[in-house]
């Protein structure tokens, strides 16, 4: 007779885990960016016509995605902050680019490069100011990355994901260690209550750490 292992699986409470679980987010971040961005360079090669809404919202998503470990919260950034120091000056060129993208343009409409200017029509002439037929506004914007933006952000998702993935195993060994000496009552916490799915409801309370 064979008989089968049970494997349990139960959330516990360690603090020294804090950062162990934040680079699993950030690592879920920039592999969701990574994705997104290949999709991109899908879409943008298409040999028929490619599809601009789709386009743009990849694009807005995949900076998006890249950008958020970067951005001020209660994630730790020394999780990742030597590879962040390691990165060459070409890459750390598109990283700042990349920021300003999500800043000026995606979240702020501060940017250089989307404008809006009014023009006049004319039906007769002679062009004169009494004889404007109609005004509009004209737009100008940049709807999605250009190969080489597309290269780059590839490029820094994978420098990242290396870096997190090699910070993961070795902090999952130390709270391993740390999770085996802990008491009893600290780890297994009576009445710990079950994992839900996220409230949407509570999407403007910051969360806790951990």
């Amino acid at each position: 007779m064979v008989t089968k292992s049970v494997r349990h699986a139960r959330e516990i409470q360690l603090p020294e885990a804090a950062d162990l679980i934040d680079a699993y987010s950030q690592l879920r971040d920039f592999k969701t960016a990574k994705d997104e961005v290949f999709r991109l360079k899908e879409e943008s090669e298409s040999r028929d016509r490619p599809d601009i809404l789709l386009i743009g919202a990849l694009t807005t998503s995949c900076i998006t995605r890249y950008c958020r470990p970067f951005a001020k919260g209660v994630r730790n950034h020394k999780n990742f902050q030597a590879a962040l120091e390691d990165l060459d000056d070409n890459d750390r060129e598109s990283h700042e680019h990349l920021l300003a993208w999500r800043n000026k343009h995606i979240a702020h409409s501060v940017n250089g490069f989307e404008s809006n200017y009014l023009y006049a029509e004319w039906s007769d002439e002679p062009l004169s100011p009494a004889t404007i037929g109609a005004v509009d506004v004209a737009e100008a914007r940049v709807v999605g990355l250009k190969s080489n933006d597309i290269k780059s952000l590839t490029r820094l998702c994978e420098h990242f994901v290396n870096s997190l993935e090699k910070f993961i195993a070795t902090e999952s060994t130390r709270v391993l260690e740390l999770a085996r000496r802990a008491p009893q009552s600290v780890v297994l916490l009576e009445g710990n209550p079950e994992r839900v799915f996220p409230e949407k409801s509570k999407i403007g309370t910051t969360r806790k750490r951990g």
